[in-house]
């Protein structure tokens, strides 16, 4: 896997997420399916060097709207939980969704978010249809929808405005303090703005990259938004999973 030349970085790695969980102190390690080879070796190897077994709970990967995988710098391939109710339409509108495969973005979260809470609320998954088309379809479980999809007897349209709807109400709550950040976001922006007029410089520091995870985001997105005429600089950086592999060798 490594070829004939590998880094010390990619053997060491490993070892450093495996051993996490034992300098960290914790009782369960939460991860993706992607991480599954990682807590194997945790669980088979760190008994042997005195430490006990954890238990390990993988949960599925959901794949972004575009593509196998979210991308936070790709607005499309993702849901942010400030959304507006119009954008998350069109996101989904606009996401990858062949008629007759349900291998995608919309069906896995479907299945793993949506399914499950229905589940917990004993609710049925309702999709919305005009009359002439058939009217409106109820289904209590994935399985049912995953098997008219492939039969081709569901369009990824209707499936794609019912998911929207119920993603916009699980967002519901999120969106009653939106008003609130963004005032508090725009009274940032023109404090900076007002500084920068009087002849003064701004920095805005991050620890890692700017834009992983970071709240200089939001300042970013506000700037450009109300203020164009500022021109700003971003310094990439280098975040903590990044610097770690690159100081083991």
């Amino acid at each position: 896997k490594f070829g004939d030349n590998p880094k010390l970085s990619g053997l060491i790695y490993p070892i450093m997420q495996a051993v996490d969980e034992q300098y960290l102190e914790v009782d369960i390690q939460l991860g993706g399916t992607d991480q599954r080879k990682i807590m194997v070796l945790a669980r088979e190897n760190l008994p042997k060097i005195g430490y006990k077994p954890r238990i390990e709970i993988m949960n599925p990967l959901i794949p972004g709207l575009i593509g196998k995988k979210m991308s936070s710098s790709d607005e499309k391939s993702k849901i942010d939980l400030l959304d507006n109710e119009e954008t998350i339409k069109k996101k989904l509108n606009n996401a990858e969704c062949v008629a007759g495969n349900p291998d995608n973005g919309i069906m896995a979260f479907l299945k793993y978010v949506i399914f499950t809470i229905k589940k917990d609320k004993k609710e049925k998954f309702i999709i919305e249809r005009d009359k002439k088309y058939g009217g409106n379809l109820e289904f209590s479980s994935y399985e049912d929808v995953k098997k008219l999809f492939i039969e081709k007897k569901l369009h990824p349209f209707d499936l794609k405005m019912a998911v929207a709807k119920e993603i916009n109400l699980l967002l519901k709550i999120f969106r009653k303090n939106k008003k609130e950040l963004e005032k508090h976001w725009s009274e940032a922006a023109d404090e900076v703005a007002k500084a920068l007029s009087e002849g003064k410089s701004g920095a805005f520091i991050t620890l890692g990259d700017p834009f992983f995870y970071s709240t200089y985001i939001y300042l970013y997105r506000k700037l450009k938004e109300e203020h164009p005429e500022i021109e700003i600089v971003t310094l990439p950086g280098v975040s903590s999973p990044f610097a770690a592999a690159a100081a083991a060798g």
